[in-house]
């Protein structure tokens, strides 16, 4: 099913920032930090997304007139 798809590509997405997390070594960083920084981007990802398509609605519209 697609939830299951968009777990896997999360549980992905965490392994692949903790290992960069772990190369950097930084004190004090652990996995919640990591999963925070991965909503996050997810989130605002969604959001650039959204203002795209405000966007090319405007675009089209305009070029009606």
């Amino acid at each position: 099913s697609d939830d299951e798809k968009k777990n896997e590509s999360n549980d992905d997405i965490e392994y692949l920032w903790s290992m960069i997390m772990n190369e950097l070594h930084i004190p004090q960083w652990n996995l919640n930090d990591t999963k925070c920084i991965i909503h996050s981007i997810n989130g605002l990802l969604l959001l650039l997304d959204g203002f795209d398509e405000i966007a090319n609605e405007i675009e089209k519209n305009t070029n009606l007139k």
